[in-house]
């Protein structure tokens, strides 16, 4: 038995070490350090004031939260792939590397270095990691580091968004329910969302109108990029008696002031 017990001991302390270094290559006691990031979405513009935008960091735990600014291009390829390559030209973020004090905060304040008179809309990621901090001698712990993004959407300063209703459909949803899908294309040079227009579906005798801030509570940032089709599953669930359905889109862009 005692080998047993000695054995199952050495798994578990191998499988405690490998997870630690899957999360965090790191440590900490206590895995209650928690930080929020706001806001979520940056929708910029190439010149002019929209070039310039803030991230606030809050750190609501009770220890110093040491963090660092990572800026990531974000590009499609040609079969639809999402590729993330890390990007250390585009953007200017100060501070780059920061302290943050139990309960305090800090501002990032973002700078559009790139090329001012871009052709077409770019997206990037800025991720706010939290990195590790060297433990006492002598003290070993598992580390959970905390990683959360803000998406970033760059606009040229010429041009105007534009999205058309390409197809409609159904599809089934998490529970098995049938539920309305749209396919909408962007055919500009800026990229919009889905949330800024109006849907109007009807089938049979049923009728349904999502505004703009109901599509931005179901879809969240919905972004078609230029030149980009994209499919979208509502999660508004279709009375059974709804066999064929009809779709309008009403796409009002944004003020870009």
């Amino acid at each position: 038995m005692s080998v047993l017990r000695s054995l199952t001991a050495r798994l578990l302390a191998a499988s405690l070490l490998g997870l630690g270094l899957l999360f965090a290559n790191g440590v900490e006691s206590s895995p209650a350090r928690a930080m929020s990031v706001s806001p979520v979405y940056l929708d910029m513009v190439s010149a002019g004031p929209r070039s310039r935008a803030d991230i606030r960091v809050v750190n609501r735990g009770d220890r110093p939260l040491p963090i660092e600014a990572v800026v990531s291009r974000v590009i499609r390829d040609a079969e639809g792939n999402q590729i993330v390559k890390r990007n250390d030209t585009d953007f200017l973020v100060l501070p780059m590397q920061a302290m943050i004090p139990p309960g305090g905060s800090q501002v990032l304040k973002v700078q559009w270095l790139g090329d001012p008179m871009i052709a077409e809309s770019r997206a990037y990621r800025i991720s706010v990691n939290q990195l590790p901090v060297a433990e006492p001698s002598g003290q070993t712990s598992v580390q959970i580091l905390m990683n959360l993004a803000v998406i970033v959407h760059v606009a040229p300063p010429e041009g105007a968004p534009a999205l058309e209703l390409v197809r409609h459909g159904t599809a089934s949803g998490r529970n098995g329910a049938r539920i309305p899908t749209v396919t909408v294309r962007n055919p500009s040079n800026v990229h919009a969302r889905l949330p800024d227009a109006t849907l109007r579906l009807r089938g049979g005798g049923w009728r349904k109108v999502l505004p703009p801030q109901t599509l931005d509570a179901l879809l969240g940032i919905g972004t078609v990029m230029p030149g980009q089709t994209r499919t979208f599953q509502l999660p508004v669930p279709l009375p059974d008696d709804v066999q064929s359905l009809q779709a309008q889109l009403d796409y009002q862009p944004p003020s870009r002031r």
